[in-house]
């Protein structure tokens, strides 16, 4: 008997079977898309790169023999808790995550409002397409475009909510004047 004789505190290191069970993987496939070109940088941003953990997690737990191995308990950014055996749902793949974003750091392109004078610009441009138009079709989308654009800066709305907002009386209008 030595002084030294307890079990060990840590397992054996290493595994018989070489595989990946942490996500690196998808881990080293990330930083790989990273290298592309952004649209704002010399390389994607952080806000890109972190689709690949969404759509591989979602094509994993979509595809057979998923959730038979060990299980991870989750949640996504409702609160909702899930049970998953994912490679991107690790604490290994979210200490990564973590670290990518730090090292890169996140750039922001600020989405910005549109003015009076652009808005008074891009109007006078649009007159002046109008003019020049020689069929009722491409006046129709000349007006309709400028419509969409005027009617999202007076009620302070976003490009995509533009179409959402009801506008009652524009159909019966354009079907007169056209």
């Amino acid at each position: 008997q030595s002084a030294f004789d307890f079990p060990k505190p840590v397992p054996v290191l290493g595994r018989e079977k070489v595989s990946d069970t942490c996500g690196m993987q998808i881990a080293m496939q990330t930083i790989h898309v990273s290298l592309r070109r952004g649209k704002y940088a010399h390389h994607l941003q952080v806000e890109t790169m972190r689709k690949t953990r969404t759509w591989v997690n979602n094509a994993y737990r979509a595809g057979e023999g998923a959730y038979n191995r060990g299980a991870t308990l989750a949640s996504n950014h409702r609160g909702v808790m899930y049970v998953t055996d994912g490679h991107v749902q690790t604490e290994w793949y979210h200490r990564f995550e973590e670290g990518y974003k730090r090292r890169m750091g996140i750039t922001r392109k600020q989405n910005e409002a549109l003015v009076v004078g652009q808005l008074l610009v891009v109007i006078e441009v649009a007159e002046e397409d109008y003019q020049k138009a020689t069929s009722d079709g491409e006046k129709r989308v000349i007006v309709t475009l400028i419509a969409f654009v005027i009617i999202g800066f007076m009620i302070s709305l976003r490009g995509e909510e533009v179409p959402l907002c009801l506008i009652e009386g524009m159909l019966d209008t354009w079907k007169e004047d056209f």
